[in-house]
């Protein structure tokens, strides 16, 4: 799927465009960036940077046609410079087929003399000998929290009706090795069933997620396997479907959160009624776990995310997916993820 980066990033678009969103600065998600997944396996072929572009015409309804010129030029900038990173790369790498592939889209995300210069630049840059850089301290990066030894349950009151508070769907394919971590994360901050559903929702892999889940889930984590591969976009769109929550936070099965994601993330929806959906900040991380990057910070303080839909956009991509929660009542509203 060219696209497999960026569906997310019209999701948010198009909720952006019909309710206010909330932005959290504190971060409190962990985004995988792993060789073999779908938003980072295609780097070669340029495959993320295609689906962007493409992902960016998507967008157009969103936005009057005034407002519409502006945004996708800096979209579109933006993902011609994020193309001229991945070139670099690459050739620094000695995968110079993969690098030319970039190059190409520096110049279709950017088809002016800017982009072009710009390609120039990031192959002149590449080619020349590099000095070896020291490794970057981590000492910016908050420090991590403690692991549970055992998930935490809860032994106050469950919620009356069969809709809880918390909807966790994890979509899953080929990723059992990470589940673990996932699973920990979120059985962490377990609130108990009548509050927060947890669910696995696996796109038919071949490497036993259902184990993890019996291993970890102890019962109280479900798991619904597809009867065959259905594609990322259509096993996003099962777990809105199978979702009872009123909140649903759709975690990647590589991704996880940190201490007090679910509690802080709650408290906006109950402050802020007209909100459609809330992010925070995320934590990048590696195929070990190891920390590798801080999101960028979008406000200092919590609060109403001002002229969401452009920014999301043109910053292009502002949230990852472990970041953002959304009202069930507005998925249903907005539609699903888009399968184009």
């Amino acid at each position: 799927d060219p696209r497999a980066y960026s569906e997310d990033v019209e999701m948010w678009v198009r909720t952006a465009a019909r309710y206010p969103l909330w932005y959290e600065p504190e971060p409190l998600a962990l985004y995988r960036k792993r060789a073999g997944s779908r938003s980072t396996g295609g780097m070669s072929w340029a495959r993320e940077i295609r689906g962007a572009r493409e992902t960016i015409e998507l967008c157009r309804p969103h936005f009057p046609p005034a407002a519409w010129k502006r945004v996708s030029r800096a979209a579109r900038r933006k993902c011609s410079r994020w193309a001229a990173a991945n070139a670099a790369e690459l050739i620094e790498r000695g995968d110079v087929r993969g690098g030319i592939a970039q190059l190409r889209e520096v110049v279709a995300c950017e088809p002016s003399p800017r982009g072009f210069a710009r390609a120039v630049r990031t192959t002149l840059r590449a080619l020349k000998p590099s000095r070896e850089e020291p490794e970057r301290s981590p000492e910016s990066l908050p420090p991590p929290p403690s692991s549970p030894s055992r998930p935490r349950r809860s032994s106050g009151s469950r919620a009356s009706s069969s809709e809880p508070l918390w909807s966790v769907m994890i979509p899953t394919y080929e990723c059992a090795g990470f589940l673990r971590e996932t699973l920990a994360s979120v059985l962490a901050q377990d609130p108990g069933p009548g509050l927060m559903q947890i669910e696995v929702v696996d796109d038919a892999s071949s490497d036993d997620p259902e184990a993890v889940v019996e291993e970890l889930g102890a019962g109280r984590v479900g798991f619904f396997r597809q009867s065959r591969n259905m594609g990322h976009v259509e096993n996003f769109n099962t777990c809105l479907r199978r979702s009872r929550g009123r909140l649903v936070h759709l975690l990647h099965g590589d991704d996880a959160v940190r201490e007090g994601f679910y509690e802080t993330m709650a408290r906006p929806f109950e402050q802020r009624p007209e909100i459609g959906a809330a992010f925070c900040r995320q934590i990048y991380v590696d195929d070990d776990g190891r920390w590798i990057a801080l999101g960028a910070i979008r406000a200092r303080a919590a609060g109403i995310f001002e002229n969401a839909a452009e920014r999301m956009l043109a910053g292009f991509p502002v949230a990852q997916p472990p970041t953002m929660v959304v009202r069930r009542s507005v998925y249903e509203q907005v539609g699903g993820f888009d399968p184009r």
